[in-house]
């Protein structure tokens, strides 16, 4: 009896025009499709760590944040619209990837360092938006207002997500762009 089972499933005119078949091909199909975009954004991006540091910061609030950044999409929406090609356009397509720093505390100095990997597409460049999560929702307000009077960033906002002890910002030694909807996100320019 296995015998018989076995060769009815090593037997391709059994898979043929099954349900069965079907789906194991659809499967397949997106299985070695998902590996080889996965493949290829690897070899058309780069990461270059992006390093800021904030200034007197007290040490038991560094305990409580975690930096990171959302990895909205490669290029800019301008450019999608304009002069993209249908390959540029298939690795522009929105990752809204989650991506976290690592980050140390000088205490001598009182300064807490943060870098971020920074994945960025060789040709298209990266759109990318900063956060801080808050771990400990009663020192949200420190953090933003550490933040809001801080030079190094702009556009300083509470997360209006579920995540309500998410915020995000801007890095001004970065430079800009803007969505469709009005949303302003840090990029770097392709080199």
């Amino acid at each position: 009896m296995w015998d018989m089972i076995w060769f009815s499933l090593n037997n391709p005119s059994f898979w043929q025009g099954t349900v069965a078949g079907l789906i194991l091909y659809k499967l397949l199909e997106k299985s070695v499709s998902h590996i080889l975009d996965k493949i290829r954004t690897l070899l058309h991006t780069r990461k270059e760590p992006i390093e800021f540091c904030i200034e007197d910061l007290d040490s038991d609030l560094t305990n409580y944040v975690k930096f990171g950044y959302l990895l909205v999409r490669f290029g800019t929406d301008e450019f999608l619209k304009e002069t993209a090609t249908d390959s540029e356009r298939k690795d522009a397509i929105l990752q809204i990837e989650e991506v976290f720093g690592k980050s140390h505390y000088d205490r001598n100095q009182k300064l807490f360092c943060i870098t971020l990997p920074i994945k960025i597409h060789k040709t298209l460049g990266v759109q990318f938006k900063p956060f801080v999560d808050v771990l400990d929702s009663t020192k949200l307000n420190d953090v933003m207002e550490l933040l809001q009077k801080n030079e190094k960033f702009d556009d300083v906002k509470i997360s209006g997500s579920l995540n309500k002890q998410r915020i995000y910002f801007l890095l001004r030694t970065i430079s800009e762009t803007m969505t469709p909807e009005g949303i302003r996100n840090n990029y770097i320019y392709p080199k």
